[in-house]
């Protein structure tokens, strides 16, 4: 395989990747900061089978070749990248809490509807990290 084609297939895998983490972390109402978790950890297996390979050529008295060194580039690439999906997918879903009973609730992501407590009923509205009963503005004080 030529160096440009494997080139177009590792972009290929680093969008797909961001884009699995992503879909992911909408499901458990999290923020997009663990995306970078992805490349970061793609990035790091890569060198890592570099360096493996550098290990094992020298271990066999071996020279470096380029397909060889490719292959373990790859090979750490996938690790990393199943490593950051399974970090992600670890994580617990960011729950919120009722205002009226103090319930825990995973919040719909990006719904634009309006969110029930499923303890006590309650009509809420999400914002960011706020949780308010719908119609009741938050306490502002004045200073």
């Amino acid at each position: 395989m030529s160096g440009g084609l494997i080139f177009v297939i590792e972009i290929i895998g680093l969008i797909t990747l961001c884009s699995i983490l992503g879909s992911i972390l909408r499901k458990k109402g999290r923020g997009g900061g663990f995306v970078w978790l992805g490349p970061v950890l793609y990035l790091l297996g890569y060198f890592a089978g570099l360096v493996v390979e550098g290990f094992v050529a020298g271990m066999n008295n071996v020279e470096v070749n380029m397909d060889v060194e490719s292959v373990y580039g790859i090979a750490g690439e996938v690790i990393g990248a199943l490593l950051s999906i399974g970090i992600v997918a670890a994580l617990p879903a960011k729950s919120l809490m009722c205002p009226s009973c103090g319930g825990g609730f995973i919040p719909s992501p990006g719904s634009k509807t309006p969110t029930f407590c499923p303890h006590c009923q309650t009509e809420l509205q999400v914002s960011g990290k706020m949780v308010y009963e719908t119609g009741k503005p938050p306490d502002t004080e004045d200073n």
